[in-house]
């Protein structure tokens, strides 16, 4: 029962901690975020900022992945996000403090319990998203925390107390480092790592040696999260993922090399200590050296990511990126021809939505995807145009632009507009009711071929539709949408039961209208 204490307490403490995330998260939100940009604006700050939140969230992966997440957004530029990381690792031996002051010297059920009680209490007294809920959640979460480290601490003690690790390793300790970077890796905790070996420490399972190599594997491991996080992310996402895995591992190559001069001098500055005691402060100098090792020398380390971590040119607007914005008349060229690409994307979405009733859940993710890389494809038109405009455009280059951006809304809304029914049409395909079940042929019967017109007609003219192609494109539209009204009003009185899903059918019908219609007005807009 004591190995099961062991691993309930791993999971109690992992359990804690997401609670503790969530609560912050909900109190803090909008406002934790603002105060996290306006107050970074030196490296000292960003340091300071970075050690304080990790030591609040008790997760320095956490802190890695919002600082990842604020470098992929563009709202942190790479100097206060190399900040951050450097405090992040830090602020993460505040839990060893915690340790060993509550939990060996004073007791960790004396704490959490009354926490624990309060907080669990509280939580069912006020609902979700509530202020109080979250204050109450932070509350039963730090005590289901701190109730997770007393069964680690008891489980090592009891459960381990038959395994020889030292015997397991043959007296070479440097073998645990990379068992601290697996386990780390693996359960994605430096924190509960170090409660771990903090415990194995006190109950004489490991000695103050074997336990150092193990803690600093474990700081090399806490970097894979922030390494998966970055993956597939922009450049600025992928340089941060970098940095902190950098940084870590030249503070473990740091803290080995000076392991032994680092514990001694410890030991002799505070002789009184416990080695748990020796072990934290030995976390806490090793990461404060590692600040400062790096903090002279941010800006140059900033220069050597980007060199290592290229921008890489645009795969989703090509001619975007070939033609940079030097020459306006070559730059807004290059805006109509990529929005027509959009457009053309559009249409294709709107086909496959107009298709989906026919299609399997598979064919439903591909349209998901579509959707997604529209809006990807919309962000980077919408950023070079806001680059473009920093540049004097004269007034005959100022409308184009406006024009082709007119276009360019008028496009995502009727991409959105199909986006907002796929979920009605999948309804009606899964019917058993057979009037239902025919709802999405009948749409697809009267409006496929014509959606194929309207790309046809872009594609004659390059993406520019004359006035009088609209108005012969819109009154096919608006006679296609009549007939299929119709259609489903003779439905409905075939079959009065299903009066209230002909209802969403008509939804349906008005907004694929809609979708062609504003299709058409982006095409003739965009010249």
């Amino acid at each position: 029962m004591e190995y099961w204490k062991f691993v309930a307490g791993i999971g109690l403490f992992l359990f804690g901690m997401s609670g503790l995330e969530q609560a912050i998260e909900e109190l803090a939100g909008r406002n934790f975020k603002l105060f996290l940009i306006r107050f970074t604006s030196n490296r000292l700050l960003a340091v300071f900022h970075g050690i304080w939140m990790t030591a609040l969230l008790q997760s320095s992966s956490l802190v890695i992945l919002m600082v990842i997440a604020f470098a992929g957004a563009n709202i942190l530029p790479l100097s206060r996000c190399l900040g951050i990381v450097l405090g992040a690792n830090l602020g993460t031996t505040f839990t060893g403090w915690i340790v060993q002051f509550l939990g060996f010297s004073y007791g960790f059920e004396t704490v959490a319990l009354p926490i624990l009680a309060i907080g669990s209490i509280g939580i069912s007294y006020f609902r979700a998203k509530n202020k109080f809920h979250s204050i109450f959640l932070l509350l039963c979460s730090f005590g289901i925390l701190m109730l997770g480290m007393d069964f680690i601490k008891s489980g090592a003690s009891e459960g381990l107390k038959f395994i020889d690790l030292q015997q397991l390793i043959g007296g070479k300790a440097y073998l645990l480092l990379p068992i601290g970077f697996v386990v780390t890796a693996i359960i994605q905790s430096s924190t509960t790592m170090m409660v771990i070996t903090l415990s194995a420490l006190h109950a004489g399972l490991l000695d103050l040696t074997s336990s150092a190599w193990v803690i600093i594997g474990a700081d090399l491991g806490t970097t894979v999260t922030g390494l998966i996080g970055s993956l597939g992310g922009n450049v600025l996402k992928r340089r941060v993922g970098l940095a902190h895995f950098s940084f870590n591992l030249s503070t473990a190559i740091l803290a080995v090399l000076l392991a032994p001069f680092l514990i001694s001098s410890i030991q002799s500055w505070w002789p009184s200590a416990p080695d748990t005691q020796i072990l934290v402060a030995f976390h806490s100098t090793f990461n404060a050296l590692g600040i400062v090792l790096f903090l002279p020398f941010l800006s140059q380390f900033e220069a050597v990511l980007s060199r290592l971590v290229k921008s890489e040119v645009s795969q989703l607007c090509p001619k975007l990126a070939a033609t940079g914005t030097d020459v306006p008349e070559a730059a807004l060229h290059a805006i109509a021809a990529e929005i027509f690409g959009l457009q053309k994307k559009v249409s294709d979405f709107v086909l496959a939505i107009i298709s989906i009733g026919q299609k399997s859940a598979h064919d439903l993710a591909g349209s998901i995807e579509m959707y997604e890389r529209i809006k990807d494809v919309e962000t980077e038109i919408l950023a070079y145009a806001a680059e473009l405009q920093r540049s004097a455009l004269d007034p005959v280059d100022s409308w184009n632009l406006q024009s082709r951006l007119a276009a360019l809304r008028k496009a995502i809304e009727a991409a959105k507009a199909a986006r907002d029914i796929e979920h009605n049409l999948v309804e009606f395909r899964e019917s058993v009711v057979d009037t239902i079940h025919s709802i999405p042929k009948l749409l697809e019967a009267q409006y496929f071929e014509f959606g194929k017109s309207i790309v046809e007609a872009g594609e004659q003219t390059k993406g520019l539709i004359s006035v009088a192609q609209q108005k012969r494109l819109s009154l096919q539209n608006d006679g296609i949408h009549f007939q299929v009204s119709q259609d489903l009003y003779d439905l409905a009185q075939k079959d009065p039961q299903v009066l209230q899903l002909v209802s969403e059918a008509l939804n349906a019908n008005r907004e694929i209208y809609l979708s062609n219609r504003l299709l058409l007005e982006s095409m003739a807009l965009n010249g």
